[in-house]
């Protein structure tokens, strides 16, 4: 025989009040969690991000380059097209936001609406090298990505 005897617990079954005081606690216990896990879990940005992303697009379709701008912006407008039929991206739709940049002056203007007014989440296209350099300087200020499509000089693709 053993030298120490075993030592069983009684357990009595739970009064139906404590068990529904328990089972309301445990769920508000969960809740609380919960909202915890979801504002300290995901950032603030993921849950205020709207419906759609909106992207900008910048090429000359008017001017000596207008018919090559027009080629970028039909290109473009497939690939969005596509992207949406897929379901978007992370099931957000995306909406082009095409504007002319037929000098330097106006890509400037123009890449500050969309920024500034329509709050594009990036800016891509440019085949002016002049425009494309002068659109960076904006992007850069605004710390917005810019995607350079078709401009091409030593400026934009560095001297060395």
């Amino acid at each position: 025989m053993s030298a120490h005897k075993s030592r069983t617990r009684s357990t009595s079954p739970a009064s139906p009040a404590s068990t529904g005081r328990r089972d309301a606690i445990k769920k508000t216990a969960a809740m609380g969690a919960a909202v915890v896990a979801g504002s300290l879990g995901f950032p603030a940005i993921v849950r205020a991000q709207a419906d759609t992303i909106k992207i900008g697009h910048l090429t000359p379709r008017t001017g000596f380059l207008g018919q090559l701008g027009q080629y970028g912006l039909r290109a473009t407008t497939l690939a969005i097209d596509e992207v949406n039929a897929a379901g978007g991206i992370m099931g957000r739709k995306v909406d082009l936001l095409a504007e002319d940049s037929v000098n330097p002056a106006a890509a400037v203007t123009k890449a500050q609406k969309l920024i500034e007014r329509d709050k594009v989440a990036c800016l891509l296209g440019e085949i002016n090298s002049a425009s494309a350099l002068a659109i960076g300087e904006v992007a850069g200020k605004a710390r917005i990505v810019y995607i350079n499509t078709g401009a091409n000089s030593d400026a934009l693709r560095g001297s060395n």
